[in-house]
């Protein structure tokens, strides 16, 4: 009103609410600091990691009991609540499959440190690469977590001591793959070798498989199709001397060489 000497004005405020996530070593030490989150605004873990002589850290929970985690440094986080993260350790050294684009490898260690997608690790030759993708606990199950990079996979190595109960499919269709150094393969508790090498290295020229002679195989029930069409057109293979094998405890062994080698003049 132009008359008037007074005008009312009505200011509307947009609370968020804020909450807080608090970080807990939880037993360890070099917590990060605590961060707020806004409600309904997905934020993102601390980077930082929390350190344990002797542990390794597997990430972080709401439960200061877990053994395993919800959560990974630098991953997103939406609940609308004030939160304690508890860190989760594992005693010891944590197995790991290590898929890196830089050189199309699959390498298989066993450290204190865990690694996540990004980072760079350095393999026992000196060669250091980024992290593609990461594989962790499957030394206790048959499933097989890295089969989406087996047409990429060029090479596969097992630096440390690895010893799963299961090996079935563990490099199936890696046709692509032409050398495997598999002795740190512990193979002593393994039941299950079916489609081990099926079609591995199909495509390549050469194929070679170094540590087979030394596996224990003592367990094995299953052996079918193990090296079915391995190196079948490879022109020269070498998978060494499986004559000390003990496989009076299998009780399958349909196509075990089948195709192996076929085409193979040395």
């Amino acid at each position: 009103d132009e008359s008037s000497d007074s005008c009312n004005i009505v200011l509307g405020v947009n609370w968020k609410q804020i909450y807080t996530i608090t970080y807990d070593a939880n037993g360890g030490s070099n917590a990060p600091s605590s961060q707020q989150k806004i409600h309904g605004v997905t934020t993102y873990i601390s980077n930082g990691v929390p350190t344990r002589s002797g542990y390794t850290f597997l990430g972080w929970s709401t439960s200061p009991t877990a053994t395993s985690a919800t959560y990974q440094a630098s991953g997103s986080y939406t609940v609308n609540a004030d939160v304690t993260l508890y860190a989760v350790w594992k005693y010891g050294k944590v197995a790991q499959a290590i898929y890196s684009a830089d050189d199309q490898s699959l390498t298989f260690i066993k450290r204190e440190n865990t690694y996540a997608v990004g980072d760079t690790f350095t393999d026992k030759s000196g060669v250091a690469k980024t992290v593609t993708a990461v594989y962790t606990d499957f030394e206790n199950t048959s499933t097989v977590q890295w089969s989406s990079h087996s047409d990429n996979i060029l090479s596969v190595v097992i630096e440390d001591e690895i010893k799963p109960v299961s090996t079935a499919d563990w490099f199936e269709n890696f046709k692509k793959c032409s050398n495997f150094e598999l002795t740190n393969l512990n193979t002593s508790n393994v039941t299950s070798m079916r489609s081990m090498f099926y079609q591995a290295g199909y495509n390549s020229t050469t194929f070679n498989i170094s540590g087979l002679s030394n596996w224990d195989v003592s367990n094995v029930k299953i052996m079918d199709f193990i090296f079915n069409d391995a190196g079948y057109n490879a022109t020269t293979f070498d998978i060494g001397d499986l004559s000390g094998w003990n496989t009076l405890s299998t009780t399958s062994m349909m196509s075990v060489f089948r195709g192996l080698g076929y085409k193979a003049t040395t």
